[in-house]
Protein backbone atom coordinates (compact mmCIF):
# COMPACT_ATOMS: atom_id res chain seq x y z
CA UNK A 1 0.00 0.00 0.00
CA UNK A 2 1.15 3.65 -0.78
CA UNK A 3 2.79 5.25 2.25
CA UNK A 4 2.62 1.90 4.13
CA UNK A 5 6.32 0.09 4.99
CA UNK A 6 6.08 -3.14 7.07
CA UNK A 7 9.64 -3.21 8.00
CA UNK A 8 10.33 0.47 7.79
CA UNK A 9 12.17 1.45 5.09
CA UNK A 10 11.52 5.18 5.25
CA UNK A 11 9.55 7.27 7.98
CA UNK A 12 6.67 8.94 7.00
CA UNK A 13 6.90 12.00 5.84
CA UNK A 14 3.86 13.24 6.76
CA UNK A 15 1.65 13.45 3.29
CA UNK A 16 -2.13 13.08 3.70
CA UNK A 17 -1.93 10.06 1.22
CA UNK A 18 0.15 7.92 3.47
CA UNK A 19 -0.81 5.33 5.59
CA UNK A 20 1.27 6.54 8.43
CA UNK A 21 -0.94 9.99 8.39
CA UNK A 22 -4.22 8.11 8.66
CA UNK A 23 -6.60 8.04 11.64
CA UNK A 24 -5.62 4.93 13.86
CA UNK A 25 -9.11 3.56 13.22
CA UNK A 26 -7.94 3.74 9.72
CA UNK A 27 -4.75 2.36 10.01
CA UNK A 28 -6.79 -0.20 12.49
CA UNK A 29 -9.70 -0.77 10.14
CA UNK A 30 -6.99 -1.35 6.66
CA UNK A 31 -4.85 -4.20 8.94
CA UNK A 32 -7.64 -5.80 10.51
CA UNK A 33 -9.41 -6.54 6.81
CA UNK A 34 -6.13 -9.15 5.81
CA UNK A 35 -7.69 -11.39 8.99
CA UNK A 36 -11.00 -10.79 8.35
CA UNK A 37 -10.95 -11.91 4.85
CA UNK A 38 -9.59 -15.51 5.92
CA UNK A 39 -13.22 -15.93 7.89
CA UNK A 40 -15.13 -14.83 4.92
CA UNK A 41 -13.33 -17.06 2.92
CA UNK A 42 -14.50 -20.02 5.64
CA UNK A 43 -18.26 -18.94 5.39
CA UNK A 44 -17.88 -18.40 1.91
CA UNK A 45 -17.01 -22.26 1.47
CA UNK A 46 -19.75 -23.49 4.28
CA UNK A 47 -22.42 -21.02 2.74
CA UNK A 48 -22.22 -22.91 -0.84
CA UNK A 49 -21.98 -26.14 0.51
CA UNK A 50 -24.96 -25.53 2.61
CA UNK A 51 -27.17 -24.08 0.22
CA UNK A 52 -25.93 -26.63 -2.40
CA UNK A 53 -26.30 -29.75 -0.10
CA UNK A 54 -28.34 -28.46 2.74
CA UNK A 55 -27.72 -29.64 6.02
CA UNK A 56 -27.20 -33.67 7.62
CA UNK A 57 -30.24 -34.62 9.64
CA UNK A 58 -30.24 -37.67 11.39
CA UNK A 59 -33.68 -39.15 9.71
CA UNK A 60 -34.77 -40.37 13.38
CA UNK A 61 -35.70 -39.57 17.06
CA UNK A 62 -33.93 -43.01 18.02
CA UNK A 63 -31.00 -42.86 21.23
CA UNK A 64 -27.89 -43.91 19.68
CA UNK A 65 -25.65 -42.70 23.21
CA UNK A 66 -26.67 -41.34 26.45
CA UNK A 67 -23.86 -39.74 28.23
CA UNK A 68 -23.29 -41.27 31.85
CA UNK A 69 -24.16 -38.46 34.86
CA UNK A 70 -26.19 -36.36 32.19
CA UNK A 71 -29.43 -34.94 32.13
CA UNK A 72 -31.08 -37.41 29.94
CA UNK A 73 -28.90 -40.22 32.11
CA UNK A 74 -30.51 -38.58 35.49
CA UNK A 75 -34.16 -39.18 33.81
CA UNK A 76 -33.51 -42.19 32.81
CA UNK A 77 -33.36 -41.99 28.61
CA UNK A 78 -31.51 -45.21 27.35
CA UNK A 79 -29.89 -45.82 24.26
CA UNK A 80 -33.17 -47.15 21.68
CA UNK A 81 -35.35 -45.18 22.79
CA UNK A 82 -37.56 -43.46 20.21
CA UNK A 83 -38.57 -39.63 21.44
CA UNK A 84 -42.12 -38.78 20.89
CA UNK A 85 -42.54 -36.02 22.38
CA UNK A 86 -40.22 -32.91 24.48
CA UNK A 87 -43.30 -31.37 26.31
CA UNK A 88 -46.21 -30.41 24.44
CA UNK A 89 -43.48 -30.82 20.81
CA UNK A 90 -43.97 -33.86 18.94
CA UNK A 91 -41.21 -34.60 17.26
CA UNK A 92 -40.04 -36.68 13.95
CA UNK A 93 -36.28 -36.46 13.51
CA UNK A 94 -33.38 -35.30 15.59
CA UNK A 95 -33.23 -31.63 14.44
CA UNK A 96 -36.96 -31.67 15.85
CA UNK A 97 -35.34 -32.89 19.19
CA UNK A 98 -32.51 -31.02 19.44
CA UNK A 99 -35.06 -27.49 19.11
CA UNK A 100 -37.55 -28.54 20.94
CA UNK A 101 -34.55 -29.11 23.96
CA UNK A 102 -33.11 -26.08 23.24
CA UNK A 103 -36.64 -24.17 24.02
CA UNK A 104 -37.31 -26.45 27.39
CA UNK A 105 -33.54 -24.44 28.59
CA UNK A 106 -34.11 -23.58 32.21
CA UNK A 107 -37.58 -25.66 32.69
CA UNK A 108 -38.37 -28.60 34.32
CA UNK A 109 -40.64 -30.93 31.67
CA UNK A 110 -41.29 -34.34 30.63
CA UNK A 111 -40.08 -36.00 27.96
CA UNK A 112 -41.86 -39.12 25.65
CA UNK A 113 -40.12 -42.17 24.53
CA UNK A 114 -41.07 -45.14 22.88
CA UNK A 115 -38.97 -48.23 24.74
CA UNK A 116 -40.14 -51.20 22.90
CA UNK A 117 -43.94 -51.35 23.09
CA UNK A 118 -44.20 -49.12 25.97
CA UNK A 119 -44.95 -46.21 26.29
CA UNK A 120 -42.91 -43.96 28.93
CA UNK A 121 -43.29 -40.17 30.02
CA UNK A 122 -39.81 -39.16 31.58
CA UNK A 123 -39.38 -36.44 34.19
CA UNK A 124 -36.26 -34.06 33.07
CA UNK A 125 -34.43 -30.93 35.33
CA UNK A 126 -33.14 -28.61 32.96
CA UNK A 127 -32.75 -25.94 35.30
CA UNK A 128 -28.50 -26.34 36.49
CA UNK A 129 -27.16 -26.82 33.15
CA UNK A 130 -27.50 -25.78 29.30
CA UNK A 131 -29.85 -28.26 27.15
CA UNK A 132 -27.10 -27.92 24.54
CA UNK A 133 -25.04 -30.91 26.81
CA UNK A 134 -28.42 -32.44 27.58
CA UNK A 135 -25.66 -36.29 27.01
CA UNK A 136 -27.69 -37.48 24.21
CA UNK A 137 -26.67 -38.72 20.44
CA UNK A 138 -29.13 -40.12 17.47
CA UNK A 139 -29.00 -43.37 16.29
CA UNK A 140 -27.44 -42.99 12.50
CA UNK A 141 -27.31 -45.95 10.65
CA UNK A 142 -24.40 -47.39 9.06
CA UNK A 143 -25.36 -46.74 5.51
CA UNK A 144 -22.66 -45.87 3.10
CA UNK A 145 -22.25 -42.69 1.05
CA UNK A 146 -19.09 -43.08 -0.49
CA UNK A 147 -16.48 -45.95 -0.93
CA UNK A 148 -12.19 -44.92 -1.78
CA UNK A 149 -11.46 -46.30 -4.45
CA UNK A 150 -8.73 -49.46 -3.98
CA UNK A 151 -10.01 -49.39 -0.28
CA UNK A 152 -11.31 -52.51 1.82
CA UNK A 153 -14.14 -52.06 1.15
CA UNK A 154 -14.29 -51.32 -2.30
CA UNK A 155 -11.98 -54.38 -2.50
CA UNK A 156 -15.32 -56.67 -1.29
CA UNK A 157 -17.71 -54.97 -3.18
CA UNK A 158 -19.63 -52.57 -0.79
CA UNK A 159 -21.33 -49.89 -2.57
CA UNK A 160 -22.34 -46.39 -1.84
CA UNK A 161 -25.92 -46.74 -0.33
CA UNK A 162 -25.21 -50.10 1.17
CA UNK A 163 -25.95 -50.16 4.50
CA UNK A 164 -24.02 -52.37 7.32
CA UNK A 165 -25.67 -53.53 9.72
CA UNK A 166 -23.67 -56.15 11.95
CA UNK A 167 -19.92 -56.31 12.69
CA UNK A 168 -18.57 -59.91 13.85
CA UNK A 169 -22.15 -60.85 14.43
CA UNK A 170 -23.02 -57.41 16.35
CA UNK A 171 -25.48 -55.35 15.36
CA UNK A 172 -24.47 -51.79 15.05
CA UNK A 173 -25.06 -48.39 13.74
CA UNK A 174 -22.48 -46.18 12.37
CA UNK A 175 -20.49 -44.80 15.12
CA UNK A 176 -20.17 -48.87 16.60
CA UNK A 177 -19.27 -49.46 13.64
CA UNK A 178 -16.30 -47.33 13.34
CA UNK A 179 -15.06 -48.25 16.94
CA UNK A 180 -14.83 -51.64 16.09
CA UNK A 181 -13.40 -50.89 12.91
CA UNK A 182 -10.54 -48.58 14.25
CA UNK A 183 -9.75 -51.13 17.18
CA UNK A 184 -8.38 -53.78 14.71
CA UNK A 185 -6.22 -52.72 12.17
CA UNK A 186 -4.71 -55.34 10.30
CA UNK A 187 -7.27 -58.03 11.79
CA UNK A 188 -9.93 -59.32 9.78
CA UNK A 189 -13.58 -58.80 10.74
CA UNK A 190 -16.89 -59.50 9.42
CA UNK A 191 -19.24 -57.60 7.82
CA UNK A 192 -23.05 -58.16 6.98
CA UNK A 193 -24.80 -55.53 4.96
CA UNK A 194 -27.81 -54.78 3.11
CA UNK A 195 -28.52 -53.62 -0.68
CA UNK A 196 -31.98 -53.06 -1.13
CA UNK A 197 -34.03 -57.18 0.47
CA UNK A 198 -30.66 -58.97 -0.26
CA UNK A 199 -27.93 -59.34 2.61
CA UNK A 200 -24.48 -60.00 2.38
CA UNK A 201 -21.67 -61.45 4.57
CA UNK A 202 -18.10 -61.01 3.79
CA UNK A 203 -14.51 -60.58 5.76
CA UNK A 204 -12.96 -57.73 5.72
CA UNK A 205 -9.42 -56.61 6.90
CA UNK A 206 -9.13 -52.96 7.93
CA UNK A 207 -6.01 -51.42 6.38
CA UNK A 208 -3.32 -50.68 9.58
CA UNK A 209 -3.36 -46.36 9.67
CA UNK A 210 -1.12 -44.81 11.70
CA UNK A 211 -1.63 -41.47 13.80
CA UNK A 212 -0.58 -40.01 17.11
CA UNK A 213 -2.69 -39.53 20.20
CA UNK A 214 -2.77 -36.28 22.00
CA UNK A 215 0.18 -36.96 24.04
CA UNK A 216 2.03 -37.38 20.65
CA UNK A 217 2.62 -41.54 20.63
CA UNK A 218 2.29 -43.44 17.80
CA UNK A 219 -1.08 -45.08 17.26
CA UNK A 220 -2.56 -47.52 14.85
CA UNK A 221 -6.10 -47.71 13.72
CA UNK A 222 -8.05 -49.78 11.25
CA UNK A 223 -9.59 -48.26 8.37
CA UNK A 224 -11.98 -49.53 5.48
CA UNK A 225 -12.16 -46.75 3.60
CA UNK A 226 -15.90 -45.68 3.21
CA UNK A 227 -18.15 -42.15 4.04
CA UNK A 228 -21.29 -41.80 5.76
CA UNK A 229 -24.38 -41.19 3.88
CA UNK A 230 -26.72 -38.70 5.50
CA UNK A 231 -30.32 -37.12 4.87
CA UNK A 232 -30.01 -34.16 3.22
CA UNK A 233 -32.31 -31.11 4.62
CA UNK A 234 -32.83 -28.60 1.47
CA UNK A 235 -32.20 -25.10 3.12
CA UNK A 236 -33.17 -21.74 1.89
CA UNK A 237 -30.31 -19.05 1.19
CA UNK A 238 -31.40 -16.96 4.61
CA UNK A 239 -30.86 -20.23 6.67
CA UNK A 240 -27.31 -20.55 4.69
CA UNK A 241 -26.36 -17.94 5.79
CA UNK A 242 -26.97 -18.14 9.75
CA UNK A 243 -25.51 -22.03 9.40
CA UNK A 244 -22.39 -20.46 7.85
CA UNK A 245 -22.22 -18.54 10.26
CA UNK A 246 -22.66 -20.67 13.09
CA UNK A 247 -19.92 -23.46 11.45
CA UNK A 248 -17.85 -20.63 10.90
CA UNK A 249 -17.84 -19.64 14.65
CA UNK A 250 -17.52 -23.59 15.86
CA UNK A 251 -14.45 -23.40 13.81
CA UNK A 252 -13.36 -20.63 15.33
CA UNK A 253 -14.22 -21.66 19.46
CA UNK A 254 -12.68 -24.99 18.43
CA UNK A 255 -9.28 -23.35 17.19
CA UNK A 256 -9.25 -20.87 19.95
CA UNK A 257 -9.28 -24.17 22.05
CA UNK A 258 -6.39 -25.60 20.85
CA UNK A 259 -4.66 -22.69 20.96
CA UNK A 260 -5.66 -22.27 24.54
CA UNK A 261 -4.70 -26.05 25.28
CA UNK A 262 -1.49 -25.54 23.55
CA UNK A 263 -0.59 -22.38 25.91
CA UNK A 264 -1.71 -24.84 28.93
CA UNK A 265 0.34 -27.47 28.63
CA UNK A 266 -2.69 -29.23 27.62
CA UNK A 267 -1.97 -30.09 24.14
CA UNK A 268 1.52 -31.41 23.48
CA UNK A 269 3.31 -28.79 20.58
CA UNK A 270 4.30 -31.82 19.20
CA UNK A 271 1.40 -32.08 17.21
CA UNK A 272 1.68 -28.89 15.54
CA UNK A 273 2.25 -29.82 11.51
CA UNK A 274 3.51 -27.98 8.96
CA UNK A 275 3.54 -27.58 5.29
CA UNK A 276 4.23 -31.98 5.25
CA UNK A 277 1.52 -32.45 7.62
CA UNK A 278 -0.78 -30.01 5.24
CA UNK A 279 -0.32 -31.84 2.03
CA UNK A 280 -1.15 -35.22 3.95
CA UNK A 281 -4.35 -33.83 4.77
CA UNK A 282 -5.05 -32.05 1.94
CA UNK A 283 -4.38 -35.61 -0.48
CA UNK A 284 -6.67 -37.47 1.90
CA UNK A 285 -9.82 -35.06 1.93
CA UNK A 286 -9.12 -35.06 -2.08
CA UNK A 287 -9.94 -38.57 -1.93
CA UNK A 288 -12.77 -38.50 -0.21
CA UNK A 289 -14.03 -35.91 -2.47
CA UNK A 290 -14.41 -31.99 -3.61
CA UNK A 291 -16.42 -30.67 -0.33
CA UNK A 292 -13.78 -32.57 2.41
CA UNK A 293 -11.14 -30.94 0.52
CA UNK A 294 -12.94 -27.63 0.56
CA UNK A 295 -13.77 -27.89 4.37
CA UNK A 296 -9.97 -28.49 4.88
CA UNK A 297 -9.06 -24.97 3.19
CA UNK A 298 -11.94 -23.67 5.10
CA UNK A 299 -10.26 -24.83 8.47
CA UNK A 300 -7.34 -23.99 7.15
CA UNK A 301 -8.05 -20.13 6.09
CA UNK A 302 -9.59 -19.50 9.69
CA UNK A 303 -6.41 -21.15 11.56
CA UNK A 304 -4.46 -18.73 9.53
CA UNK A 305 -7.01 -15.57 10.26
CA UNK A 306 -6.13 -16.92 13.85
CA UNK A 307 -2.24 -16.88 13.79
CA UNK A 308 -2.44 -13.38 11.80
CA UNK A 309 -4.28 -11.33 14.61
CA UNK A 310 -1.70 -13.11 17.47
CA UNK A 311 -0.06 -9.64 18.86
CA UNK A 312 3.22 -10.90 17.49
CA UNK A 313 5.04 -8.17 15.99
CA UNK A 314 5.87 -8.78 11.73
CA UNK A 315 1.81 -9.90 12.02
CA UNK A 316 -0.91 -8.31 11.57
CA UNK A 317 -1.95 -8.61 15.12
CA UNK A 318 1.66 -7.06 15.61
CA UNK A 319 0.74 -3.65 13.77
CA UNK A 320 -2.63 -3.76 15.69
CA UNK A 321 0.05 -3.79 19.14
CA UNK A 322 1.77 -1.01 18.02
CA UNK A 323 -1.05 1.11 17.22
CA UNK A 324 -3.04 0.40 20.54
CA UNK A 325 0.12 0.95 22.41
CA UNK A 326 0.47 4.54 20.43
CA UNK A 327 -2.89 5.61 21.19
CA UNK A 328 -2.74 4.51 25.37
CA UNK A 329 1.06 6.78 25.37
CA UNK A 330 -0.01 8.71 23.05
CA UNK A 331 3.28 8.62 21.31
CA UNK A 332 4.73 6.99 18.41
CA UNK A 333 7.22 4.32 18.33
CA UNK A 334 10.29 5.10 16.08
CA UNK A 335 11.54 3.69 13.15
CA UNK A 336 14.23 1.81 14.92
CA UNK A 337 11.63 0.51 18.04
CA UNK A 338 9.57 -0.98 15.07
CA UNK A 339 12.16 -2.56 13.48
CA UNK A 340 13.86 -4.14 16.30
CA UNK A 341 10.12 -5.59 17.36
CA UNK A 342 9.37 -6.86 13.44
CA UNK A 343 13.04 -8.59 13.57
CA UNK A 344 12.31 -10.00 16.78
CA UNK A 345 8.64 -11.07 15.52
CA UNK A 346 9.79 -12.66 12.26
CA UNK A 347 12.89 -14.47 14.58
CA UNK A 348 9.89 -16.21 16.56
CA UNK A 349 7.65 -17.15 13.06
CA UNK A 350 11.21 -18.48 11.60
CA UNK A 351 11.37 -20.63 14.60
CA UNK A 352 7.92 -21.83 14.76
CA UNK A 353 8.55 -22.55 10.88
CA UNK A 354 11.52 -24.74 11.59
CA UNK A 355 10.01 -26.55 14.74
CA UNK A 356 6.69 -27.20 12.72
CA UNK A 357 8.66 -28.95 9.85
CA UNK A 358 10.99 -30.78 12.22
CA UNK A 359 7.65 -32.45 14.29
CA UNK A 360 6.64 -33.01 10.11
CA UNK A 361 10.31 -35.03 9.36
CA UNK A 362 10.44 -36.65 12.86
CA UNK A 363 6.35 -37.87 11.84
CA UNK A 364 7.24 -39.26 8.83
CA UNK A 365 10.23 -41.04 10.25
CA UNK A 366 7.94 -42.42 12.95
CA UNK A 367 5.42 -43.97 10.45
CA UNK A 368 7.87 -45.87 8.22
Amino acid sequence: MSGQSDVGEAESTGKPWEFGSKAPHVQAGVIAAGPAMNFILAFCIFFIFVLADGVSVPPTTEVGTVEKGSVAWIAGVQAGDRIVSVGDREVSDWTGVVEALSGMKGTVFSIQVLRGDCVLDLEVDGREEALESFGIAPFIPARIGSVMKDGPAARIGLLAGDRIISVNGEPVGWMKMTEIIRAHPGQPVTLEWKRGTQVHKAQIVPEVKTGFDLENKKVEYGRIGVGLQMAQKRVGPFAALWLAAKQTVLVTAGIVDIMRGLISGGISPKLLGGPVMIAQMAGEQARLGIESLFTLMALLSVNLGLLNILPIPALDGGHLLFIAAEGITRRKLSLKQKMVLQRIGMALILLLMVYVTQNDILRLLQLR
